[in-house]
Order: structure tokens, then sequence, then C-alpha cells
């Protein structure tokens, strides 16, 4: 069986690289990356699966790289032919950027990359199409959240979500046979707990870091004594999945176990609170738990500095969702319980690939 992957050399499209080639000898992979900065699509992608074989312990592959994955250098500006038929394909690739200010290239990578794309597939007659948006395509909808199509009378909370949702709609008007499939915030490997990405959960834990250093220029260590107030809903659930739980899911849903013409949550219902999870972060961190708090007026004015600092967390640290899972066999493969022992573990071994200062140790809350 031939897949054809996007974003090979990213977080989740490396991954699903490796758990394809898993999936036993018959299954090869036809990766598609740029050149970039003078190292060939080839270097780049396998300098990308040899680091997460080690990174993730990944059996029985890094020997079988070359022979299994054929690399196709191109961009979704200028698609290249292909080396063979391609049974499935596999859409990994997207811009995580989020801010008004990028828009263009946003819709661009998430909107506009998606048309080329099933443009490209229905010329070389690609079996299917199992395209990777987001459970966030729901916006600011709470409760419980159906694997269906997104109510789009509902908000998104920002430009990113938005563009995933124009990303589904041309996946669903094009024709393909296809499915779709929303992963929630992807952390690290539920084994090793090592991580490709720096963004998500990683991303906001950057974004509080960045906060106590410009306030320690003006402050000193004030933060490590006085908690600052945030709004929240510490009772809201954290959905983090494992990078792990996440493509095995996304694998069994492809091979068979989602119907095409459906949607698939690649989510994880056995994670913390989010008090939890900002406690363990502004720990790690060397600070105070904030304060839970429910309205602007609360905010001082190095509140509300943290605030407009993570302004694009700030609605999933708020909002309380719960992912609907149809299938039992798929939301097996994504459960797994993270702890706040296992938030530490993710956040030490980011830390450390990031060169973040990290304070090492059990949690502090007194939530």
């Amino acid at each position: 069986m031939i897949h054809l992957v996007t974003g090979a050399t990213g977080f989740l499209g490396s991954r699903l690289i490796l758990e394809l080639l898993g999936q036993g000898p018959d299954h090869k992979v036809v990766a598609l990356a740029r050149d970039a900065r003078g190292v060939s699509a080839q270097d780049r992608v396998l300098a990308q699966l040899r680091e997460a074989v080690e990174k993730y312990e990944f059996p029985g592959i890094g020997t079988d790289l070359e022979s299994r994955v054929t690399v196709v250098a191109g961009d979704f500006a200028s698609l290249p032919d292909l080396p063979a038929k391609i049974d499935s394909a596999w859409h990994t690739a997207a811009s995580l950027k989020f801010l008004d200010r990028d828009a263009e290239e946003i819709y661009s990578a998430n909107v506009e990359a998606v048309e080329n794309l099933v443009a490209w597939l229905r010329t070389h007659g690609a079996a299917e199409l199992n395209h990777v948006s987001t459970a966030y395509v729901a916006g600011e909808a709470e409760g419980i959240i159906s694997e269906d199509a997104f109510d789009p009378a509902i908000p998104a909370n920002n430009y990113y979500e938005h563009s995933k949702r124009l990303g589904e709609d041309v996946v669903l008007k094009s024709g393909i046979p296809s499915r779709i499939m929303r992963p929630s915030v992807v952390v690290g490997d539920s084994t090793t707990y090592q991580t490709m990405s720096s963004a998500g959960f990683y991303g906001f834990y950057r974004s509080v870091n960045s906060f106590k250093k410009r306030v320690s220029v003006k402050l000193g260590d004030l933060f490590s004594n006085t908690p600052v107030n945030l709004i929240t809903n510490p009772e809201a659930r954290a959905d983090f999945v494992t990078v792990d739980g996440c493509v095995r899911g996304m694998v069994a849903a492809g091979l068979g176990g989602a119907d095409l013409g459906t949607v698939t949550h690649l989510t994880n219902p056995g994670g913390t609170t989010m008090g939890e999870m900002l406690d363990t972060v502004f720990f790690g961190l060397g600070l105070k738990t904030p304060n839970f708090v429910s309205s602007e007026g609360q905010l001082s004015s190095i509140d509300r500095e943290l605030s407009e600092k993570i302004e694009f967390y700030a609605p999933y640290i708020k909002q309380a969702k719960e992912f609907e899972h149809g299938s039992a066999q798929i939301s097996e493969l994504t459960t797994h319980p993270i702890s706040r022992v296992d938030l530490e573990k993710f956040l030490s071994a980011f830390s450390q690939w990031a060169g973040i200062p990290h304070s090492p140790g059990a949690s502090h809350s007194n939530i």
C-alpha cells in the first residue's frame, strides 16, 4: 500500500510516517517536502524521521527508511509528478500561526494549499484523502462537541480556526473520497515524553516564560512570591492527546476504522483540568500558581500584560469542551491518562530540547 504524506518534516507528519511503516513491509510512503535553506527535501525528511525514531524509541524502522520512503520535492504552489499510484493521501501540512496580521500566510497554507492538493489528487487518481484538521473548528462552542460538521453560526476563536474550517469545506466539496480527522492539543510521546513541536501546550509555556522575563526586568522575582490574576475556567478539561496516541488513532481511522465521509476526533478525555495544567506550567517556571478569576475588572495592569501575551491561548483555558468519540476502538487508542506528573515530564523534556530554564519537581498548588 502506497501512502502520500504531506507535512513530512512536521511534528505529526513525521510520526505518522513511522506509524504507517509500522503497519507492515507492504506499506510504503511517498513524502512531499520542500528543499529549504540549502538542504534537499530528501535530507530534511530523512533527518526528521531518524530524529523521531530516536526520540520516540520507535522499533525496527530506522534501517528501512531509505528503501520504504520516497521523498518528492515540491510545494503546494508547484506540485510535482508522483513516482507511483497512491492508495491513500494524508494531509498533515498546515500553518499554526494565528494572528490576523498573518492572515494571508495562514490562508495560503490552510486553504489554498488544500485546494491545490485536491486538484492534484484528482489528476493523479489517489483513492482517498485523510485530511487532518483540528478539534477546535468548534470555535466558541462549549459542552459536548459532536463528530459532525462544525456550526458556522458559532464564531471561531481566531483566524487559525477559521482557516481550518475553510480547509474542511474545500475537502468536503472536492468530491474526493475523504475523512476529516480532528486532533485536540498534541503533546509529546506517552512513553518517552519527547516532542518535536514548540506549538500548542509548549507555545503556551514559552509565552508565560516570555512574560516572566519581561516583567522580571522591571519587578525582579516578584511573581515567584505573588500570584498574578488570570481569567480561566480551572475545572475545564485540558484535552491533550499524546503524539503516538494521536497518530495511532489516525491510522486506525484511515485504514478502515472510520467510514469515508465521516469526522473523527483524535482527542483525549483522560487529561487533567486547566487549573492543574496552569499550576504545573507556572511552577515549572518558578512562578506562583495564578489566582483564577472570571472578569477583566479583576485584572491589574501587570495581569493584563500576561493576558495580552497569551491572547491566542485565552479561549482554550476558559472554554469547557468535551469531544464526542463515536468509535470505541479509536477512543481507546487516543485516550491516555495524563496527570500533573506527566505534564511535568512533558515540560521537562521540552525545556531541555528548547533550552528554556525549568524547575522540575512536584506541584505546589493549593487549588
